[in-house]
Formats: structure tokens, sequence, C-alpha cells
């Protein structure tokens, strides 16, 4: 490992002993979203799939999503328990409806699956035939796959963002709010932070084996700011020592919404070579989902948050005006270990100073404007 992951590894380690968390499953985020006063940004951190790292640099643009990868996983089950009376009015079509279906939703649209069914039988259906169809569907138990299916296209489950540009974000429902994190903030504990890069504990945790996040791999977020190799270089393998305190932070429970089925979710999980679980048809399978490197293999199940950060970077180094002047420029997108991102963050540093040969950089948050410490990470196995 190089000089900066060695210390994000143990500027992580020193947030699990100061904030009393599990070092098995807390995971440093770094330029996260900022919180804001609503609750989508929750909703979207909780949505993502964190890497095998023990740090993740988040960036909306890339990172993998619970939510969607769920509805590959339904698209990807067998229709064998689905209604025996549907099934025999469709015949052979039945199939032709279920890949109709999954077609359907593939491609982005919301419609109930009644609707959906209905533009089957409409389109696929002799008339004789499509009216009874529609009826026997309508009548006929939902299976848990249906029900599943059902929830995950209720557009009441999600939320439906348009960015400046006109394009509409699908955003899932998680059972948390911006109201619950403000009652877990004012329930919450101070913190004083004394980090120390030189003697602080480096070990990686066991239960994330991957490597590093390195999605800037600089202690820059902006990368032209990184373009001063020497100075970065000097950065990174200088004494860094962060000092201050948080007034509040707190755990907060995160969990998917009613768009989720945890009972078709588990009888996947549990049932790897189950053609009657999974569709021995489809492209994607247990391993695609849960295997080694599977796209769900590990899920946020709650987020720590903080309130009030008054910290200082200090970098035991000096450096020339010219070097101080290319670090000014490049503290607008954030300085280790405190990124903003790729969607910008609550809080930048604006301003450094230099005392007694040192570079002091501040990193403050206003009260009330929360932000994401880091997440903890569970297993899929254990998580539902």
């Amino acid at each position: 490992m190089n000089a900066l992951e060695l210390k994000t590894h143990s500027w992580r380690n020193t947030l699990v002993s100061v904030l009393g968390l599990n070092e098995n499953s807390f995971q440093l985020i770094q330029g996260s979203l900022p919180i804001g006063s609503t609750s989508e940004n929750l909703y979207l951190m909780a949505d993502s799939v964190p890497p095998a790292s023990s740090n993740f640099q988040f960036n909306a643009s890339q990172w993998n999503r619970f939510s969607e990868d769920y509805g590959s996983l339904l698209h990807s089950l067998s229709p064998g328990n689905n209604s025996s009376q549907l099934q025999a009015v469709l015949g052979d079509n039945y199939t032709n409806w279920i890949k109709f279906r999954n077609a359907y939703y593939a491609k982005g649209n919301q419609k109930s699956q009644a609707d959906v069914f209905k533009l089957f039988a409409d389109e696929m259906l002799d008339p004789g035939v499509a009216q009874t169809a529609i009826n026997t569907f309508a009548q006929s138990a939902l299976s848990p796959l249906e029900e599943a299916m059902a929830d995950y296209t209720n557009t009441s489950n999600f939320l439906s963002l348009t960015s400046p540009s006109g394009q509409v974000t699908k955003v899932p429902v998680y059972n948390t709010t911006i109201e619950k994190a403000q009652a877990a903030i004012r329930k919450g504990r101070s913190a004083s932070i004394n980090y120390d890069s030189t003697s602080s504990n480096e070990k990686k945790s066991s239960f994330f084996t991957g490597a590093m996040d390195g999605a800037f791999g600089t202690v820059f977020a902006v990368a032209g700011a990184a373009s001063d190799k020497k100075t970065s270089q000097m950065i990174t393998n200088s004494k860094i020592t962060i000092s201050g305190s948080i007034n509040n932070y707190a755990t907060l429970p995160v969990g998917p919404g009613d768009w989720f089925n945890s009972g078709v979710f588990n009888n996947a999980l549990k049932n790897k070579n189950d053609d009657y679980v999974w569709n021995p048809d489809s492209s994607s399978g247990w391993s695609t989902f849960f295997g080694a490197g599977g796209s769900m293999d590990r899920v946020i199940t709650e987020l720590i948050i903080a309130d009030g950060i008054d910290l200082t970077i200090t970098v035991h180094e000096t450096f020339s005006d010219e070097q101080l002047s290319s670090i000014q420029q490049g503290l607008g997108g954030g300085f280790w270990p405190f990124y903003a991102g790729a969607e910008g963050s609550s809080k930048s540093n604006t301003a450094l100073s230099t005392q007694d040969g040192k570079l002091h950089i501040p990193y403050k948050t206003n009260i009330g404007d929360i932000s994401i410490l880091g997440a903890n990470v569970t297993a899929i196995e254990s998580a539902f």
C-alpha cells in the first residue's frame, strides 16, 4: 500500500476507536452527497452497493445501485410458481407474457403489472382469449414473485427527480427520512478528534477484502490540482494530524422501503441451484448477484452521520509560496480525507494558513448541516 492508502486506513481506524464503531463493518465514506433538507440524498446513499474496500469515494454517476440490482434479480427468477389458472388460460403464451413483462420493465417503464398485462393481452392474444386472460389475471391470487414485481413497479414507492437538463431519475424510498436523521443527531454524542498519521493504527479490516477505493487517488479531489505532482507527493508522504471536535454524531439505521420483498429476496439467496427459484433461461443467475464479485454481496444497513464538525488538518511540511497557491486552488473540491466528490459538498476547505512552518487547513460544518462520515456494511446473507 502507498502512503495515502495507509493514511486512509489509519484515519478510518481512528474514527472507529473514537466513535466506538465496529471495525469489521464501518466503511469510511468520502466524497459523499450533502444530506440537505430533504430525504432523497439519504435514499441515494442508502441505495449504494458498497465496494469491498474499507473506504468508499461516492460518485453517483459511477456507483452500483441496490434497487436496480434487485430489479434485475426479480427478472432473473423463475415464473414456475405463478398462478396455475393464468397458465392454463395462456398455455404456451405464458412464457411470452413473462418475456413481455420483463422487457417492458427493463426499459424503465412504470405501469402497474395489471396495466402491462392488458397491453400484452391486447397486443399478443386473440381477442376471444384476451378478455378471459385479463379477467383471470385480475381475479387470481398473486404469487410471491408477482407481488414483489407489483411492489417494485409501484410508482408510489419511488421518487422521480428531474435534473435541470430534464433528465428524470427514479429514486427508491428507504425506511429513513431527514426527520429521523435530525432526531438521531439531537440525541447524539460529541467527540474530540486527535489524529496523527505517524502513530495511528494502519491495520486493514479483515471484512473489507478489496483494495482501497481510489476514485481520486490523491490528496486533492480535483484532478487538475494533482498536476503539481511534487507538491501532492510531499503532502502524501508528510506527517498529517487532524484535531478538533464533532458536536454530535449518531448511527442511523437504513433499509429498503415497500418496493423490496425480503421473502422473495431471501428465497433467491438461499436457493443457489434451484431451477424452481431461478429461471434457467435467464442470462443472470445466483452467482451474478451473490457469488464472488457479485453485484449484491454486501449492503449498507446504517449510516454514521455527524453535525457541527470543527477540525483542522495540519500538514507538517514547509511549502513555497508557489506551492501554497497551488494548494489553495485545489481546495475547492476538498482535501484528504474530506473530498467533495463529483456531486459537490456541503462544505469545502476554502482557506489555509501557515504557522511554525506547518500548513493548516480548516474543515468546518455548521450546526444543523448534517454530514455522512461513513456506513456500517453487512454481508448480504446477514442483512435481511
